[in-house]
């Protein structure tokens, strides 16, 4: 009797959990999402727990453009609303309303830029089209803060003859216009990110493209009339495309992208993190691989954590070479550092819908971003973005659905894989495996812990095998040697070393 009760109470608890922790696909609106389709770039929650997301539907009926959707604390959607104009991001005011962003399009070489400001329920309080260009032209919508003094500060980038060239403008509290900048060293170049101080000085990260596999880093700070009083370019063998940065303790820049070690065709990117004093002069730089022969592609964001840390996040690419070029799919990722720039854990989530051909790779083209993340009190992540994929290999459309993700502080949700993690232990008699050496079979057994996969090492440090939820493994085709068992479980990730004789 006390067993069955136990075994009653483990699969009740279990259940719960699966209900707490997910990820979930939305499609929004009345179009056909396997060609055109939505996703969310905003996201932020509530003291009640609940959420509002914003973003913008690619469709082609009536409720084409920016809209907003309220989540509850479970995920489920409450109310979504249409603004008819394209949206690109949401920022919320100091006033506890939110600034919806994004762009009015009359022709297919004309656009210009909205402004509107939005409560918690939905409904508009202000609409603004800021005049500051002498002609129409094509904008396209970058970054955009308020300052303390409740200015807006927002950069866009516009088409040229020779390439394009990014603006940044700043509007009063009023949204009439302050002062407006455009410089020689924003010619092709994009304004990622802008900041502003409590001194009222705009700090600017600007990622300029040298050549197709090189990319300059740009430190910028602006004095609150508008004028440069602080430059610095980072050119070195090393490709920089910064994408995101805080300022931190004595303003300092913790700044987040991908970079990597050696300019060279076919050279792999990775997810970064670059932190700088309030003279640009670099304290640390750190790379991230947190999985073999995954590259940091789409690592756009970082966010202040509860506890002090910080989680970069966006999507990370697994390419495979295909004899002619790389082809691969990416999928939405949580990187969680301390101020050191040190690792603390690293997440990946698919959907379930990522196809591997014998573990060499991605090859249905599909992408799955993390646009924006944030943490409630709780230390939970709720992850924002969009799905996009191929209808077929043939096919060269691609449909969009809105994407969610909710997590433990851990970035775990029961199912996806930590790649790495402070929680890792070597086998403390927690797993078991036998026999050992081993030949053929290895049966592997553990103590309370259910094993969600396990992976297998070789003396190369390169995984030669992976496998979910199982309590053997055959390994009688890998040659002779020492290797590595990694074991993940909820808790932790188990690491044990087999010998295969034979």
């Amino acid at each position: 009797m006390n067993r069955i009760l136990f075994i009653c109470i483990f699969f009740i608890s279990h259940l719960s959990f699966g209900q707490k922790y997910f990820e979930r696909l939305l499609h929004i609106g009345n179009n056909n999402f396997l060609y055109e389709g939505d996703y969310l770039h905003s996201v932020f929650v509530l003291g009640d727990g609940s959420f509002i997301a914003a973003g913008n539907d690619k469709g082609t009926s009536n409720n084409k453009g920016a809209f907003i959707i309220k989540l509850s604390s479970k995920g489920d959607s409450l109310w979504t609303k249409f603004y008819g104009f394209d949206g690109v991001k949401m920022i919320k005011l100091l006033n506890g309303n939110y600034l919806l962003a994004g762009i009015d399009t009359s022709s297919l070489y004309s656009s210009t830029l909205r402004l509107a400001e939005i409560d918690s329920n939905g409904n508009i309080i202000s609409s603004h089209k800021p005049i500051y260009k002498s002609k129409p032209t094509t904008e396209y919508f970058n970054t955009l803060t308020q300052a303390t003094d409740s200015s807006i500060v927002f950069s866009t980038y516009t088409n040229t003859s020779n390439g394009f060239v990014s603006t940044l403008t700043k509007l009063k509290k009023d949204y009439s216009l302050a002062w407006q900048l455009s410089d020689t060293s924003f010619s092709n170049a994009y304004i990622r990110k802008a900041m502003v101080d409590e001194l009222g000085n705009t700090w600017l990260v600007v990622s300029k493209k040298l050549t197709l596999y090189k990319s300059q880093a740009n430190f910028v700070k602006i004095n609150a009339v508008g004028k440069i009083i602080s430059f610095k370019s980072m050119i070195s063998n090393r490709s920089l495309n910064l994408r995101d940065f805080i300022l931190v303790r004595n303003n300092q820049l913790l700044c987040t992208g991908i970079g990597n070690d050696t300019v060279m065709l076919g050279a792999p990117e990775k997810a970064m993190a670059i932190k700088l004093d309030s003279n640009f002069k670099i304290i640390w730089t750190k790379y991230y691989s947190p999985y073999e022969s995954w590259y940091g592609d789409n690592i756009t964001n970082i966010l202040p954590c509860n506890d002090g840390n910080f989680a970069l996040y966006g999507s990370i690419t697994h390419k495979v070479y295909s004899g002619i070029n790389y082809l691969g799919s990416e999928a939405a990722a949580l990187i969680k550092i301390d101020s050191n720039g040190k690792m603390l854990w690293a997440n990946i989530y698919d959907n379930g819908q990522m196809y591997f051909d014998n573990n060499k790779g991605w090859f249905d083209g599909t992408i799955q971003v993390a646009r924006s993340v944030v943490q409630n009190s709780n230390g939970d992540f709720l992850l924002v973005g969009g799905k996009e994929f191929l209808v077929d290999n043939s096919n060269p459309n691609r449909g969009y659905q809105s994407y969610i993700v909710f997590t433990n502080d851990s970035g775990y949700i029961g199912k996806n894989k930590p790649v790495s993690s402070v929680n890792e232990v070597f086998n403390q008699n927690l797993i078991q495996i036998y026999p050992n050496p081993a030949n053929s079979k290895i049966h592997i057994i553990s103590d309370g812990l259910r094993i969600e996969s396990l992976e297998l090492y070789d003396n190369k440090g390169l995984m030669v095998l992976h496998k979910e939820e199982t309590g053997e493994i055959d390994v009688s085709a890998f040659p002779s040697g020492l290797y590595v068992i990694r074991c993940y479980t909820f808790e932790k990730i188990v690491t044990l070393k087999i010998l295969i004789n034979h």
